[in-house]
C-alpha cells in the first residue's frame, strides 16, 4: 500500500496509513519500522516532513543486528535509503 500511495503522490493516504500502522496489533519493533518506511515516503514527497535522527538510528541498529536478511529487511533497506 505504501508503494501505491507513493507512486500516486498521495500524501493524505500516506498520512492515513501512518495512523493505521500506529493502531495495528503487531510487535512494537515492526510497527515502528513500518512507520519509518511511511515517514520516509512522506519526506520524499514533501521535504518539509521531518525525519528524525532517532528513527534513522533505530533503523540502522535494527538492520545491522540482523545476520540473515529476509524480504522484510530488503524492503526496509530499499524503501528508506535516499
Amino acid at each position: 500500500r505504501v508503494v501505491d500511495c507513493f507512486s500516486h503522490q498521495d500524501i493524505a493516504a500516506l498520512e492515513q496509513l501512518l495512523e493505521e500502522v500506529d493502531q495495528e496489533q503487531m510487535a512494537q519493533t515492526y510497527r515502528r519500522l513500518n512507520a519509518i518506511v511511511i515517514k520516509n515516503a512522506l519526506h520524499s514527497l514533501d521535504k518539509s516532513y521531518p525525519l528524525t535522527e532517532e528513527d534513522s538510528e533505530f533503523l540502522t541498529t535494527y538492520l545491522y543486528a540482523i545476520e540473515s536478511w529476509t524480504w522484510f529487511e530488503l524492503y526496509l533497506f530499499c524503501n528508506t535509503m535516499p
